[in-house]
């Protein structure tokens, strides 16, 4: 299949990138057969990740407006190498990783007895009254009682407030499109869709859509594992709508971020009028998305989806930086900021931001030329970008590859029959999910993300824990390691 395509645009095009797409096509093709082929009954972190960047990277190859046919032919040839040898060493990382734990553990932290319908029933409660929680914080926000009520010194905690909110939405989300039937309890579902279309806007409403985006990745999440299939519908509907905010999102911004700010909360008074004028210029916008785009994103006056994850300009741009401006690599220093902004911002309050490592990039790479515009303005890279640009175009993918591959062996191998209602199950979703919408990532921003995502969900899941079996009910038996295949090819039965 991936020939026959490689081959048509050949035809329609004969100076289309259709070689260095299959560079990209096949690598990503044969690592998600060899899974598909050894892999255990785990959550599917390595193809989920294969198939994120296998399309963010080949469709920004095929989307020639966005400049990508300007560039060297040999650039792009190289690009596309380079993404080929990342997917090769990712499936040689994850190779390693199944095979560093030899016998999973037990699920040791069950959240509910199985076939428990009071359980359930707890279940869906505790889904609709996480996601009142977060919209109870955003009317705070929205309506400026916060900064009332939060004195000056305890400001820092912010951000830690926001991450639980973050997390209660997506957890209220999952729990709920997991166990929530509209035929069972009809008034339930209305309400928990209606907390979920208020949490949407709340969450849009600052001009950024990641939240909004990792909301939604949540309910395909739990409505996939209910109805053991991929939500099309839903997903297409919730890429549309995505889409459509995001073509009109640039202006926005240029019109309602105050100088040298890069947020905005507006007053739940003026919210109507607000998306209002959001709808109108993003349908404005909409002629404007065949013009080609320029590499800095500030100087875009609109921004199609496809522009939004093409990735593969952010990976030229650093290959043709190093090969041809002769820009030292940073051999390791966004990595190096990790460590520090593990730290709680309340326990460090000049602790550097998350986008530190994002911010070293652009400068280092003349992308920005001041700190200042860093902070206004966050030009994206992702993961792979930013590891040739620490090390190199041969090293960089090899080293980022193979040591996230080992991560996600090792999740894969840890999930291994572990109980979907159980702490450690959700922190690994909690993990996929995150995993999702690293597409513009750099590594301070995903790790940093994570962890303080999976802190919460640790405390909020022994808080969990305690809500449904509040009523003294015995935990299910806690269930035994099960030796998995080790032969390649050998499926469980």
């Amino acid at each position: 299949m991936v020939c026959l395509i490689t081959f048509s645009i050949v035809a329609i095009k004969p100076d289309s990138p259709a070689f260095p797409f299959l560079m990209i096509t096949a690598p990503c093709l044969v690592a998600l057969f060899v899974w598909s082929r050894c892999s255990l009954k785990s959550i599917p972190l390595l193809p989920l990740f294969l198939i994120q960047q296998g399309v963010l990277y080949g469709i920004s190859l095929l989307n020639f407006d966005t400049g990508s046919d300007r560039l060297p032919p040999a650039i792009i040839s190289l690009a596309s190498l380079n993404v080929g040898l990342f997917f090769v060493a990712l499936l040689i990382g994850w190779s390693l990783g199944i095979h560093a734990i030899k016998v999973p553990p037990p699920t040791r932290w069950p959240l509910l007895q199985q076939n428990n319908s009071s359980h359930m029933k707890n279940a869906r409660m505790l889904s609709i009254w996480l996601l009142v929680g977060s919209i109870f914080f955003q009317l705070l926000i929205k309506s400026g009682w916060l900064h009332q009520l939060l004195p000056d010194g305890l400001w820092s905690v912010f951000p830690l407030l926001r991450a639980f909110s973050d997390a209660a939405t997506m957890l209220g989300a999952l729990i709920g499109s997991l166990t929530i039937r509209f035929r069972s309890d009809e008034f339930t579902t209305w309400l928990f869709w209606g907390c979920v279309i208020s949490l949407f806007f709340f969450s849009v409403s600052n001009l950024i859509l990641a939240t909004a985006t990792g909301l939604i990745m949540a309910l395909a999440a739990g409505q996939a594992l209910k109805n053991h299939r991929p939500p099309w519908t839903f997903a297409l509907i919730s890429l549309l709508i995505l889409a459509f905010f995001n073509q009109g999102k640039i202006q926005m911004r240029d019109k309602y971020w105050p100088s040298g700010s890069t947020d905005v909360e507006v007053h739940i008074g003026r919210m109507p009028a607000f998306f209002q004028d959001w709808a109108v210029t993003s349908i404005h916008a909409l002629p404007s998305s065949s013009q080609t785009r320029d590499t800095a994103v500030d100087s875009e006056s609109s921004q199609s989806l496809l522009e939004r994850i093409n990735n593969i300009n952010n990976l030229t741009f650093v290959i043709r930086a190093i090969e041809e401006q002769n820009i030292s690599q940073l051999n390791g220093e966004t990595y190096a900021l990790i460590p520090p902004l593990l730290v709680p911002r309340f326990l460090w309050k000049a602790k550097p931001r998350a986008h530190e490592g994002q911010a070293t990039l652009n400068l280092h790479f003349r992308r920005q030329l001041t700190r200042a515009e860093t902070e206004k303005t966050y030009i994206a890279w992702g993961l792979l970008p930013e590891a040739v640009g620490n090390f190199g175009v041969f090293f960089g993918p090899l080293i980022l590859g193979i040591g996230f591959g080992v991560l996600l062996g090792a999740l894969e191998k840890y999930a291994y029959n572990k109980i979907l209602f159980s702490i450690e199950g959700l922190i690994l979703i909690g993990f996929l999910l995150k995993l999702a919408i690293s597409y513009e990532m750099v590594a301070s921003v995903f790790v940093t993300t994570t962890f303080q995502f999976m802190v919460v969900i640790s405390l909020a899941g022994g808080l969990m824990r305690l809500w449904m079996n509040r009523r003294g009910a015995a935990f299910p038996p806690k269930t035994h390691a099960r030796t998995p295949p080790s032969t390649p090819g050998q499926r469980e039965t």
